[in-house]
């Protein structure tokens, strides 16, 4: 072989690897370019949509201003006007955000279910009520879930309201849960699927208790609290309820089943009990061969079970429709049915409503979470607007970071120093942390079935130190001063325990004392009021923690009259947050949401990427809670 040979074999070689070597930049480059360039595209989708939110969002709405016109004018003589409820109910009003609507109509048109404003449902039933062609309204309540009682009961009195007008209601489900049966108790009519049911079971509140599982494990908790019936930690420390926070949830159990069943029992006028115990229950179902349904028809729980179409089909010839028509009865859907509402005079004196829902905490992701920075940037646009003559909190919560409570709470201080009225509605519950928000006000009511109460606070932590050092893991170092290690392979020192709990202890008298001052309670006798426990709305009028019993439409009278305002002059608008972050927005609409899911994996990475130069949004010592008994919340 001579030595031309090699040269040339090493030279093609080489030739090779420099056409492979280009192949696989070219191929590089196709990639990022096409990944860049889908991510840019999915990048200028999100935009353009949200920009055309104004468009997509077709409902109307009863948020701030007035509500949008309807997609499609409905029939002039509607004779029948039609409420499918399907999805959730809204205690809140929808605001004009766009983000906002984008996401409510992206999340519906995925789910293909809807969510309803409290406000407009009841603005049609009222308008329904006036309206002489109005001669019905139907509910659809087969898909409405997560209802309360309080948001049942107020739906239910707006029902009251129209049938005293002459007006007949007429609901339907194919299985009613206890929420939407309260609706249906306030019709006229109510039926169901002849294979379903009402499904009547009472109240139940529990919990899952994991002291054992967390032993097993080796995992420490480090519990922190101020409160002998702080229940929402009991489940890191026991395996089962304590006597105290069993016989607290039995009372408050009996309480709203007692409840319940009265506003049933009168709504349908008939004898109770409601739930008979479950041996005589048995029996009488063995007596109708195991149909519920037929058992409840002649328990005049229901006036019918029957197909849905059959009650269309009856309901199309009373009401002059014809069912073969598939755009009936959607013609007469009430979102389309319910006229703009008009707005007061601009020169009106203004009552003011803020929405307080959830959990409170003190980062913001969308502009209806339950912050401090949301609930102040509307306060302090309430105490600027010099129309603004009284401003109502409507809260459900459970409560959730002590100080982002107290930040809300003072924020109502100054409104009151500035000379607005404030007034606080209870709904649902509005306990520990939103009770402290409610000691910012001049009147608090709460309805019926409110939980209250709770004051209290608490922090936890778990140790992992037993788990790692099993497996090797320990921990060693130096350092200044004892607070500064960080328990993690090592148990929590006992001084820093000490002043933890210190800590908890202080905001505990802080809290028991800013709601003695604010009720003009004695706060030597906290142990009556506080101590974590938990009341309805007649135990904690009884005790002085609220002023009256009674539900939205009472707090805006009460509003009008401390501000001097005649009853039902007041301009009421609804007060909502800017979107002063858009890029959260994003991220909690799109990553981590079904939503997200669909998007390409391109924009999902993206939106993570814009979303990361928000900041560093990293760990920090336990944050006091303020909580109500969840997770020990009452279900029906």
């Amino acid at each position: 072989m001579s030595e031309q040979e090699p040269r040339e074999r090493r030279s093609l070689l080489h030739g090779a690897c420099v056409v492979a070597g280009l192949i696989g930049s070219a191929l590089t480059f196709l990639r990022n370019l096409i990944g860049n360039t889908l991510m840019v595209l999915a990048l200028g989708l999100i935009l353009a949509c949200i920009m055309a939110a104004d468009d997509l969002a077709g409902k109307v709405g009863l948020g701030e201003g007035e509500p949008q016109p309807p997609a499609k004018a409905g029939p002039a003589d509607p004779g029948m006007v039609y409420f499918c409820l399907d999805g959730t109910i809204s205690e809140r009003p929808f605001s004009g955000d766009r983000l906002e609507r984008l996401n409510r109509e992206l999340a519906s048109r995925l789910s293909r279910r809807s969510e309803h404003e409290l406000c407009a449902i009841e603005a049609a039933l009222a308008q329904a009520a006036d309206d002489e062609k109005v001669r019905a309204v139907h509910l659809d309540l087969t898909l409405t879930s997560g209802l309360t009682m309080a948001v049942a009961s107020r739906l239910g009195k707006a029902l009251d309201a129209l049938r005293s007008r002459g007006k007949k209601a007429i609901a339907y489900a194919e299985y009613f849960d206890q929420g939407t049966y309260l609706i249906a108790a306030h019709c006229d009519e109510a039926y169901c699927d002849p294979l379903g049911e009402v499904g009547l079971s009472g109240i139940g509140i529990e919990s899952l208790y994991y002291a054992g599982a967390l032993r097993r494990f080796g995992l420490t908790p480090y519990v922190f609290r101020a409160g002998e019936f702080k229940s929402a930690v009991e489940p890191l420390l026991r395996d089962s309820m304590s006597e105290g926070v069993k016989a607290e949830c039995q009372e408050l159990a009996d309480g709203l089943w007692g409840l319940y069943e009265r506003e049933i029992l009168a709504a349908r006028q008939i004898k109770g009990p409601l739930l008979e115990p479950a041996p005589g229950l048995v029996a009488r179902l063995r007596g109708h061969g195991g149909n519920l349904a037929r058992m409840q028809q002649e328990q005049r729980l229901i006036d019918g079970a029957l197909p849905y179409e059959e009650l269309m089909a009856r309901l199309a010839r009373e009401y002059g429709a014809d069912p073969e028509d598939e755009a009936w009865p959607l013609e007469t859907d009430y979102r389309d049915y319910l006229r703009p509402a008009r707005n007061s005079a601009k020169d009106a004196p203004r009552v003011a409503v803020i929405y307080g829902l959830g959990t409170i905490t003190s980062y913001t992701e969308r502009t209806s979470d339950f912050t401090d920075e949301n609930l102040l940037e509307v306060i302090d646009s309430a105490d600027l607007d010099e129309q603004v003559r009284a401003v109502v909190v409507y809260l459900d919560s459970p409560g959730g970071e002590a100080l982002a409570s107290e930040k809300i709470r003072r924020g109502l201080e100054r409104l009151r120093a500035h000379g607005k009225k404030v007034v606080v509605s209870m709904n649902g519950t509005a306990a520990s942390g939103a009770y402290l928000v409610a000691m910012g006000a001049d009147r608090i009511l709460a309805t019926p079935s409110t939980i209250t109460g709770s004051i209290g606070v608490f922090a936890t932590m778990l140790g992992a130190h037993h788990l790692l050092n099993e497996y090797g893991v320990h921990q060693d170092g130096a350092s200044t001063h004892e607070f500064a290690q960080a328990a993690i392979a090592a148990p929590l020192g006992e001084q820093a325990g000490a002043a933890l709990q210190l800590s908890i202890d202080s905001f505990y008298r802080f809290f028991v004392d800013t709601v003695a001052a604010a009720r003009h309670l004695d706060p030597q006798g906290f142990h009556d009021w506080a101590e974590g426990r938990v009341f309805l709305a007649g135990k904690a009028k009884g005790l002085g923690l609220i002023d009256g019993i009674g539900d939205f439409s009472d707090a805006l009278a009460a509003a009008e009259e401390l501000a001097g305002i005649g009853r039902g002059k007041a301009q009421v608008v609804t007060l909502h947050p800017s979107s002063a972050d858009p890029l959260k927005e994003l991220s909690s609409m799109f990553l981590g949401s079904t939503i997200g899911m669909m998007l390409p994996q391109k924009a999902q990475l993206a939106i993570a990427r814009l979303t990361a130069i928000l900041g560093d949004q990293g760990g920090s010592a336990p944050q006091p809670r303020l909580m109500a008994i969840s997770p020990l919340q009452p279900r029906i």
